[in-house]
């Protein structure tokens, strides 16, 4: 019989202390947004003022659900990929699971241990899962730089200070950990790590040293920034929100990059306030920015919670039948 892990009451414990932190972090934003802005949110007449947008922004979201799942799976070499609706369902499975987790990092987990189930491969699962991550990252990263440099030519160097120096910050770490993570690690630093380690860094370095499978996810990546323009713009026009595709287009890269730093459940409050103080410097009043941000964060988590119950049903059934044996043999 195996003696316990010292350390496991004290890792628990610090894991339930994290948790309540950021839930206490999460419920602090809140509050203060809403204090901040409730005189404003009481005047608003918020109703569905335009159906179709609701329509194009359901829509979008698809198309955006689609592209992702694709990008992961052109990443994935050909000898252990597991089909795209298996996949797609994974995908789903992870965006819910987000909801309550932070940064994004739950869900990248929950994809890397639902693929190492599905291919038997630890280190495929997690390079094509960060291999994404990273890709994904850039896109927001150009766009981030392109949209501060835009504001800067647009209302001057001194006011948009504060953007500009966000987005060199966020360039220089992802550059940073893009070299760190895809560099040849140090003989003595290898034989220090475990061999899945060793095993997944080569896999990522696999997908590095091949162009043009790169060149095709950073071009999904940026199709996914495309529709998380549109989605905001269509559920804006759905809820006659007077905001642009402009505007978003300038503030939501930074938007999202400030969601997922992992200190709230979900990226509430971060998500809220970052878009109170962005689409605030493109002219956006904070009532509408965080009305935006609470709708399309909804319809997200309700289309993935839907959308992975319906993929996982389908994928189980499929492929229950596919092992069934054929009768028709005497």
């Amino acid at each position: 019989m195996s003696s316990p892990d010292p350390h496991a009451h004290s890792k628990r414990v610090a894991h339930h202390f994290y948790w309540w932190v950021r839930a206490g972090v999460t419920l602090a934003l809140v509050a203060y947004l809403v204090w901040q802005v409730r005189p404003q949110i009481g005047t608003l007449q918020l109703h569905l003022a335009h159906p179709l947008g609701l329509a194009l922004t359901l829509g979008c979201i698809v198309l955006a659900m689609m592209l992702s799942t694709w990008q992961w799976y052109i990443l994935i070499p050909w000898t252990d990929r597991v089909s795209f609706w298996q996949l797609l369902a994974y995908y789903l499975q992870s965006l819910f699971w987000n909801n309550f987790l932070p940064g994004g990092l739950g869900g990248d987990a929950v994809r890397v241990l639902a693929l190492r189930a599905a291919s038997g491969r630890m280190d495929t699962a997690v390079s094509s899962v960060l291999m994404a991550r990273i890709t994904g990252l850039w896109s927001v990263v150009f766009l981030a730089a392109a949209s501060a440099l835009f504001y800067a030519g647009r209302v001057g160097w001194h006011v948009a200070f504060p953007f500009l120096m966000f987005a060199l910050g966020v360039l220089i770490l992802t550059a940073s950990g893009t070299v760190f993570l895809l560099s040849v690690p140090r003989l003595g630093l290898i034989r220090r790590l475990p061999a899945w380690l060793t095993d997944w860094h080569a896999g990522l370095r696999i997908c590095f040293n091949q162009p043009m499978l790169l060149l095709q996810a950073l071009g999904c990546a940026f199709a996914i920034q495309l529709c998380a323009v549109a989605i905001n713009a269509f559920m804006a026009l759905a809820l006659n929100l007077a905001i642009t595709p402009a505007q978003l287009l300038l503030s939501l890269p930074l938007i999202n990059l400030i969601t997922l730093v992992p200190i709230s459940i979900g990226g509430f409050g971060v998500r809220e306030g970052s878009s109170v103080y962005f689409l605030g410097l493109v002219g956006v009043p904070a009532a509408d920015a965080i009305v935006l941000a609470l709708a399309v964060y909804a319809l997200l988590a309700l289309v993935a919670a839907a959308g992975a119950g319906i993929c996982t049903v389908w994928a189980t059934l499929f492929n229950t039948s596919r092992m069934r044996p054929d009768r028709s043999d005497p």
